[in-house]
């Protein structure tokens, strides 16, 4: 397992809950790609919003090391993600509030975890 295959499976969970940290209110407009577009009115997910902050700071620490995971940092963040309680593995976006966006982001963050689940166990 390389630090670069962590904090590639870090960024990718951290991208799927980008869309749900920011609140969008009536009127904005936000870029699409090509256009500065109408948005759909949302609330942001104030968890979302913790885990993408965790997820990038992590990536991005890991990211600065030029040494591989002291067996600390590997066992830290393998209880942080998976570790039960309160873990990444407990979070999902709430499909009652944030509707088949959240579904879709779902099924994409347990595909993204249990891709990263597979490096920590191989270690």
């Amino acid at each position: 397992m390389s630090n670069t295959d962590i904090v590639q499976g870090l960024r990718g969970l951290a991208d799927e809950l980008k869309p749900f940290t920011q609140e969008v209110t009536v009127g904005s407009r936000i870029w699409n790609g090509s256009a500065y577009v109408v948005a759909e009115p949302r609330k942001l997910n104030p968890y979302a919003l913790a885990w993408w902050s965790a997820l990038t700071s992590m990536a991005d620490m890991i990211e600065r090391q030029d040494a591989p995971l002291t067996r600390h940092q590997f066992e830290y963040l393998k209880k942080r993600l998976f570790g039960g309680m309160g873990s990444l593995c407990d979070f999902s976006l709430d499909i009652k509030q944030f509707g088949d966006a959240a579904a879709a982001a779902n099924a994409k963050l347990d595909s993204k975890r249990s891709e990263l689940y597979k490096l920590f166990k191989s270690s």
